[in-house]
């Protein structure tokens, strides 16, 4: 089974800590917990250390004093180097911590550990999964190599070939005529030539910084039977349905990614239209600008559906700093008009045509990637579009 690791604060988090984690190992888990798993005398960060190495998933309980916490953040951090799996889960109605924000989070409520307990073993079976496959993809790459290097050795050592030479012996009564050879005349057959029209290429890292012909869509018609090659789905899954006879994308896993652009990319506008169909379902929806190559600087808008919230906050490999938010009350089922301008040091944000949040960002390059992101599988899109502003 997999390997667990809880971070939390004792001062308000610890009688869910201990919940979780007996709820954990009674189905077959490791639980790495501070109190229970590190002995007196032991050097404690080094421990820390050791385990987050040895840990699958990470679950970080999001109370008051865990925020405050520097232990927490500590844990996090190390987290977030090693490539670990993050599940934050809030505490009853606590405030999700601002580094926390690109994760999606989980909430118990009332002391119910059990929403948490099964999505952290279905999020264990996925790594488990993806752990196997990249297994045999070693496998068959290293049985490649290993039958290419058996071609290649071979051909080097063998013997050149020597032609056969017939010997005739002739008798006392026999005399050998040598006859003249004959030469084969060989015709050439006919060839087709099969003509191959020309396609369109269209890729985001051949772009410049950026000149954008056009607006880039993300889906045209049912007629595209997979997303543009401008776009990329970086994680989960998006498929195109029907809403009035219009296509539209839905995201249907527990996390899904579609990314475009790269490191630079610079002085973009993002436009797309969302709906709601479900707030209890559907927490969050993101928009990542200035994504840098190892994704870890970046510049993030939450569309925070639980709180009605519109959050900018900045993140880096020092940690997450929240911007700036403002209230908006998202209703279900009704289609909402996002712009967002990423213009040199300036990220805008507009809903229905009037401005709602905007910030000005001194330390923060203006280069980067663009990621669309959505928890959870009860939103659509629609008339997801890129655009160029001029350089400012």
């Amino acid at each position: 089974m997999g390997n667990i690791f809880i971070s939390y604060a004792r001062a308000d988090g610890a009688v869910q800590a201990d919940a979780l984690a007996n709820d954990l190992r009674a189905i077959g888990h490791q639980v790495f917990k501070d109190t229970q798993t590190i002995p007196a005398g032991v050097e404690f960060e080094q421990q820390l250390k050791q385990g987050l190495r040895s840990t699958d998933v990470i679950i970080i309980l999001n109370t008051p004093e865990s925020i405050k916490s520097q232990w927490v953040y500590r844990e996090f951090e190390l987290a977030r180097n090693f490539g670990k799996a993050i599940l934050p889960v809030r505490i009853d109605n606590s405030l999700l911590a601002p580094y926390l924000h690109p994760y999606q989070a989980f909430k118990i409520e009332g002391g119910d550990t059990h929403r948490v307990v099964f999505e952290v073993d279905r999020l264990l079976r996925k790594l488990a999964l993806q752990k196997t496959i990249r297994r045999v993809l070693a496998a068959v790459v290293i049985l490649i190599v290993i039958v290419v290097a058996f071609l290649v050795v071979n051909r080097l050592t063998a013997p050149p070939a020597v032609a056969s030479v017939a010997t005739f012996t002739p008798t006392d009564t026999a005399t050998l005529t040598r006859m003249p050879s004959v030469t084969p005349t060989r015709t050439p057959s006919p060839t087709a030539t099969a003509t191959r029209p020309p396609t369109e290429t269209r890729t985001s890292s051949s772009l410049p910084t950026p000149v954008i012909s056009g607006p880039l869509l993300l889906i045209e018609n049912f007629d595209d039977a997979s997303v543009p090659t401008t776009w990329s789905i970086d994680t989960g899954n998006w498929v195109i349905v029907s809403e009035l006879g219009n296509p539209v994308f839905r995201p249907i896993d527990t996390f899904n990614v579609i990314k475009f652009g790269d490191v630079s990319w610079h002085n973009y506008q993002i436009d797309f239209n969302f709906k709601l169909l479900d707030r209890s379902k559907q927490r969050n929806v993101w928009v990542d600008v200035r994504v840098s190559d190892d994704e870890r600087s970046l510049v993030v808008v939450q569309f925070d559906f639980t709180d009605n919230k519109i959050r900018i906050a900045s993140i880096n490999r020092s940690g997450a700093e929240l911007l700036g938010e403002a209230d908006f009350m998202f209703k279900e089922n009704e289609w909402y008009q996002i712009q967002i301008q990423n213009a040199d040091r300036l990220v805008k944000v507009v809903v229905n045509g009037l401005s709602r949040i905007f910030r000005t960002l001194d330390d923060a390059s203006k280069f980067g990637a663009i990621r669309l992101r959505s928890s959870e599988g009860f939103v659509l899109f629609d008339n997801v579009m890129v655009s160029a502003l001029a350089d400012q």
